[in-house]
Parts: structure tokens; sequence; C-alpha cells
């Protein structure tokens, strides 16, 4: 028995020292490949760093989860809940902007950063600002000088000499007071500041004085990070008490995990404060004994709490496919930028639409058939909402409504200056290729200016009758059409109502 006891009581120094290594090992890790995408980082940690330490004898976890030890369920659940999506790759960007010793520099084309820092942030009193306001140098000032968080927004890849000390950190000072030079002035430093630099260009051009004063997190999604996050978003939506069960257990297993901790440093608190023989010491064997018990018991929920965790994967495994599917659309619309510079995507944009196509496709028990239906609703959906790209509206070959095509002049001359030429050829266009409803269109702006320019100033022409009676002869669409003409920025609202 008091073996047994013994090496339960040495079992966590053996951790510790374990949890030493490791954590060297993980900041090395950090530190160096953080900067590259997900694919790269997988490569690098799993196929070439792991299996030199493996081959090296160096005691490493396995299965190598890289953020076990640096954060917790509950914190990557909270993180979630603001914003960052759960796939591993995120999670490790996380980690490292809010751990980092040094500000982080994210690469975010997509986005995701800047929205999880921004609702993180906003109860903190953040402070956004760009490098081209003018007052950014006042506003940086009062947020060093009161502990608010600040945020960079789209920094290109010139970052101005003026912040350099702040983000190196070059804080100068002592009894009581700290100070941090901005530009030519001294300013307090309080320690509950931070600050965020975040880029939209997806392959900025930093030179390496760059990675030396911030660290630079790339933050641009991958196709397996993209497919974890559309399969919480899935699952959300077709099983919210699965999810909200997961959630549970991520508390739950959380809760668990820091009682076990809290339970091996009493017990290295109460083996430092022992004297003399320990075996003699009924005390520190009694504690030993309870602390065991308790441990065990602990041991026993997380290992129920792990294999009900196998049970839920194994559910939300179920519904991949649709997530993978979208992933991939994601993709391919992401590509098409390659094709022409004006087809440009954002993430949040496409989220919306595959949330739209969870809702409008058809229901099923059977889950094969409920993700054929969502996989084809998400295909259709995602091919119109690629076709209502602006580039359509801007090709030379497409009809008058569709963009910018009026190129031949109109034999009419315009007849009022507050009509945009572009107006008055599309209604010279209107009029010559549809006359049965529009024929007579350009006389009656010419001898009604008064109706249609009261009608042209309206904030919201689309809730007002047309003018000339137009109202009364034309279909919904031909109005949709007449309006096109004269007030494009109304069209989408017009559409929607």
């Amino acid at each position: 028995m008091m073996r047994e006891q013994l090496s339960f009581t040495f079992t966590p120094l053996l951790h510790r020292a374990l949890f030493v290594r490791v954590l060297v090992i993980k900041a090395s890790i950090n530190k160096s490949l953080m900067v590259w995408s997900g694919l790269v980082r997988v490569e690098m940690i799993f196929q070439v760093w792991i299996t030199d330490l493996l081959e090296r004898g160096i005691p490493l976890s396995q299965p190598y989860k890289l953020e076990e030890l640096l954060t917790s369920d509950v914190e990557i659940s909270k993180w979630s809940s603001e914003g960052l999506p759960p796939d591993e790759l995120s999670v490790q960007n996380g980690i490292l902007t809010m751990r980092a010793s040094r500000f982080p520099l994210c690469i975010d084309p997509q986005q995701q950063a800047l929205n999880w820092i921004k609702k993180k942030e906003e109860r903190n009193n953040l402070k956004i600002c760009t490098f081209n306001d003018d007052d950014f140098l006042k506003q940086l000032e009062m947020a060093i000088k009161y502990g608010f968080p600040f945020l960079f927004v789209d920094v290109d890849e010139y970052i101005d000499p003026v912040i350099d000390n702040v983000l190196q950190k070059n804080i100068t000072g002592g009894q009581g007071r700290e100070v941090v030079l901005l530009g030519d002035k001294e300013v307090d430093y309080d320690k509950n500041f931070r600050l965020y630099l975040n880029t939209k260009i997806a392959n900025p051009k930093l030179g390496p004085e760059v990675f030396g004063k911030a660290m630079v997190i790339n933050y641009t999604v991958t196709l397996t990070g993209l497919e974890d996050q559309l399969l919480s978003v899935i699952v959300g939506y077709e099983k919210k008490e699965l999810e909200e069960q997961r959630q549970s257990l991520i508390q739950e297993t959380s809760a668990n995990k820091k009682l076990l901790y809290e339970l091996e440093d009493s017990l290295l608190r109460e083996l430092a404060q022992s004297k003399g023989n320990m075996l003699d010491n009924v005390d520190l064997v009694e504690t030993l004994e309870s602390t065991k018990t308790k441990a065990s018991e602990v041991s026993s929920k997380l290992e129920l709490a792990s294999k009900t965790a196998v049970d839920i994967e194994k559910t939300r495994d179920g519904y991949r496919p649709a997530a993978m599917r979208g992933a991939i659309l994601f993709f391919v619309l992401a590509e098409m930028s390659v094709v022409n510079t004006m087809y440009q995507y954002s993430l949040e944009a496409f989220l919306d639409v595959f949330t739209f196509s969870l809702r409008r496709s058809l229901p099923d028990t059977v889950l094969r058939k409920r993700l054929n239906n969502i996989m084809e609703a998400l295909t259709m959906n995602i091919y119109y909402y690629g076709c209502t790209d602006p580039y359509w509206l801007f090709r030379p070959d497409t009809s008058a409504f569709n963009g910018n095509t009026s190129l031949q002049k109109s034999e009419v001359e315009k007849p009022f200056s507050w009509i945009p030429d572009v107006s008055w050829e599309d209604c010279s266009r209107l009029a010559a290729d549809f006359p049965d409803q529009f024929s007579t269109l350009l006389t009656d702006i010419a001898t009604k200016e008064t109706a249609w320019k009261e009608w042209y100033d309206l904030d919201m022409p689309e809730a007002t009758e047309l003018p000339a009676g137009y109202d009364k002869t034309l279909t919904s669409f031909q109005k949709l059409v007449l309006l096109r003409c004269f007030r494009v920025d109304r069209i989408y609202r017009a559409i929607m109502e």
C-alpha cells in the first residue's frame, strides 16, 4: 500500500518534468512556424519536427496537440463564442495572439482575426485606427496611458516607424512609473495596454525588421480549417442539442482537469513542507490517500467524458461531407480572382449564403438524403451568388442593364444637367430596345422635369410611384429596370422589398 502511495506521489513530479520539456518545444514551434499557412505548419510540425524529436528519444505526448498545454477547452470555447473559428489552426493563432511576448501582426485576408479581436476587446474600450488617420498618434497615446487595447487596421507592407518603441516594448522608468517614447514624447505606460495590427494582404512583403518587432501570425483560412468551421455551423443548425451537449462537456472536462492540477499542486506543496521521514508522517500519508481517492474519481470522470466526446465526434462527422462541399465551393470562388481581379468574395458573405442554404434545403429524416439536399441547395445558391459578381455588369457584350454598357452616345441630347450621362444613355437604350413600354420615355422626361427631378432626389425612390404614370403601366421587373437607369444604389433595396 505504501509503495503504491509513493508511486502515486511522484507521478506529478514526472508530469511536471515532462511538462517543462514539452513547453520548451512548443514555444520553439510557436515562434518559428506561426507565420506560415496551415498546410506548411502541419508538414513542418508533424512530418519534420515531431519525427526528429521522436528519433532523438525526447519524451512527447501522443497524439501530439500543440494547444493542449497552452490553453484550456473553456478558453477555446469562450474564444469561439467571440468569433474565433474553432478549428485547430485558428486556435493556435489565437494562443499566439494572446500569449506571445510581442504584439501580433495578423495576416488576415478573410478578416476572421479582425472580427474576433473587435468582439473580444469591445468591452475593454477598444480603439481602432489606420496609419492614414490624422489623429492616430493622439488616440494611441491615450490607449497607452490608460491601458486600452488598440487596433491598427488596413496595415500595408509599411509600418510607420513612429510606433517602433511601442511595438518593441522599449519601456523605461521605475519606482512605480513606466514610460515609453512615442515619437519624441514620453508617455506613461499602462501594463494593460495591448496593440494589434491587422492586414488584409494575403501575402505581404514584410521586411526582416518587421519580424523582429512584431509576432507575425498567418490567419489565412485553409481548406481543412474552413471545413471544421462549416461543420460546427451545420451541427449547430441540424443538431442544436448535440452542440450544446458538446459545449457542456467541454466545460465539465476543463473543470475536472483544473481540479486534477490543483490536487497535484496541493500534493507537491505537502511534500515540500514535510520534514523528517515521510513514512513516519501519518498526516502526510492520510493526505496522500485522500488525494489519491479524489484523483481517481476525477480521472474516471475524465475517462467517461473522453468516451462521450468520441461518440459526439462520430455523430458530427456524419455531416462532414456537406461541410467539405462548402469548403471546396468557397475556394473555387476565391480562385476566380485569378480569372479577373473583380471577382472578390468575403468569407462572411459566403457564410451567409451557407446558412441560407441550410434553411432553404429540403428536410429529410434520412441523413444521407438530407446531406444531398443540403449540398444541392448549397451548390445552386453559390452558383447564383457567383453570377451576381460585378464583373458581369461590366462585360462589353451584356445588355444595357448589366452595368456600364451604353457605349454608343444617344442621338437625343440630354435635356437637363442634373441627369447623369450614364443614366441618359441607359434611358435612350431602354427606349430603343423596348419601344412597347418605353417609346415615349425620353419625351416624358424632357417635358416633365419637375416630377422626374423630385423623384430622382428622393432618399427612397423605390418606395414612391414612378412619374408620368409609369407606375400603372409597368410590371415589377420593368419598374426595377427604370429605377436602375436613374438610381443604381437603390436596386438592392428595391429587390428585397
